[in-house]
């Protein structure tokens, strides 16, 4: 299996390894790289999960789904990006969303239950993984904390201010694009696709932000 290196670091989980570590490494790990076509399931809720992925390509969705059809986007992942890290250590446990391709992709697949008992091939590295696991996990509750912050808001506008004014720090500009649709806004923020798009263009009228599609720039109002 060719290795793709570069990625493989994106995701900070080999920080501190060399490449030929890491070469030995994804044996231990029981690596095996898989495609999926845009629209594709890679894992549904219910399924039990025992390996963690690496985007290599592509664009991945992590969802809900309720009986009506209803999504909610828990997290929109690219490449270099890692889903799965906690189902994958714990082994057995079902999985409470869904794990869909956004668009045609490439993901390798990684044991990382093998990290919590020592390596029977001894890997130097080993306890440095561990600990990059650890700070990645610690990261995304950071994520899900500041999705939550954005859909516990009480109305619309604050849900939509509270997301944005974030995509702003997180860009370190008032410019901005953000990797949404409009439905998609939507759904990450738990809202109504229709009422979503009234508000933002009572936004606009109002002078607090400007958009085309995706992209977004936010106004300072002036104080008359």
């Amino acid at each position: 299996m060719a290795v793709d290196f570069r990625m493989l670091y994106q995701t900070g989980l080999f920080n501190g390894i060399s490449q030929s570590e890491i070469s030995a490494m994804l044996g231990c790990l029981n690596a095996k790289e898989v495609s999926y076509k845009k629209g594709e399931y890679i894992y549904r809720e219910g399924d039990i999960m025992q390996e963690a992925g690496i985007i290599l390509g592509g664009k991945v969705h992590l969802q809900q789904d309720d009986f009506w059809g209803n999504r909610n986007i828990i997290s929109v992942l690219h490449e270099g990006n890692m889903f799965g890290e906690v189902y994958s250590c714990l082994g057995n446990e079902k999985l409470q969303i869904s794990i869909a391709a956004e668009t045609d992709c490439r993901i390798l697949l990684i044991n990382l239950r093998k990290t919590m008992s020592v390596c029977k091939n001894s890997c130097i590295f080993h306890h440095q993984m561990i600990e990059n696991l650890v700070f990645s996990i610690a990261r995304k509750n950071l994520q899900l904390t500041e999705k939550i912050q954005h859909t516990s808001r009480r109305t619309i506008r604050e849900k939509v201010l509270s997301y944005l004014s974030e995509e702003s720090r997180r860009h370190g500009s008032s410019y901005f694009t953000i990797p949404f649709t409009r439905q998609q806004m939507a759904d990450y923020l738990a809202v109504d696709r229709s009422a979503l798009s009234k508000e933002l263009a009572k936004m606009k009228d109002e002078g607090l932000v400007e958009y085309e599609r995706n992209q977004f720039r936010l106004k300072v109002l002036e104080v008359r």
